[in-house]
């Protein structure tokens, strides 16, 4: 079975993650 603080602590690092690269991207886009 999943560690569940395991799952949550993965999840924020890749919602993180996907704010570091998407945000800029974003950003670049509609500048």
């Amino acid at each position: 079975m999943f560690d569940r603080s395991g799952i949550s602590n993965n999840e924020k690092n890749q919602r993180s993650a996907e704010l570091l690269y998407i945000a800029p991207g974003f950003a670049l886009m509609h500048s």
